[in-house]
């Protein structure tokens, strides 16, 4: 497995190390977290680094299990290469959403782990249009979520967007 999908095992076992070490140090949350006024102020690091970082333990093995379970369909299909562009650049889409909403900070890779679902989505959707109470009904959960109080939904935002017009463009091009 780990040579079929070494971005997925690697950003996974990052995100775990880096973790542990926020609980050994909190200060590193505050040093690379996404934060509006830091990005304005040319610390351009934190569009991706916020995403290394979890706010609890559930929220690391939620998406940890998030990106292991579309990560291991998502990487061999894709190649390792056009995979971690879709990955980051989600992440990157989703910073730019908080940035464009001007929310002040955020953690987590759920903006990425949006891109790499809302990608596989409209591959199904495409492929297969009676699919899409199937999709809607997966990712129900995943949409309620946003409406629980600190999170970063705009993050979720710009993933998804970019997952999408990934999606098209793959299809298509």
């Amino acid at each position: 497995m780990i040579f079929r999908c070494p971005v997925t095992l690697i950003t996974l076992a990052v995100c775990v190390a880096v973790y542990l070490r926020q609980m050994q140090d909190s200060s590193i949350t505050d040093k690379y977290a996404f934060n509006y006024y830091g990005v304005k102020r040319g610390e351009y690091y934190r569009i991706l680094s916020g995403a290394f970082l979890h706010g609890s333990p559930v929220h690391l093995i939620m998406n940890m299990y998030s990106l292991y379970s579309l990560g291991t369909a998502l990487e061999p299909y894709l190649g390792s290469v056009w995979y971690a562009l879709l990955l980051f650049g989600s992440v990157a889409a989703g910073s730019l959403a908080c940035m464009y909403f001007r929310l002040r900070a955020a953690i987590g890779m759920s903006g990425g782990l949006y891109g790499l679902m809302f990608f596989y989505f409209a591959l199904v959707i495409f492929a297969r249009p009676s699919s899409i109470f199937y999709i809607v009904r997966t990712s129900l959960p995943n949409i309620l979520i946003n409406f629980i109080p600190g999170i970063a939904w705009q993050a979720h935002l710009g993933g998804a967007v970019l997952g999408v017009i990934a999606a098209v463009l793959h299809i298509f091009l």
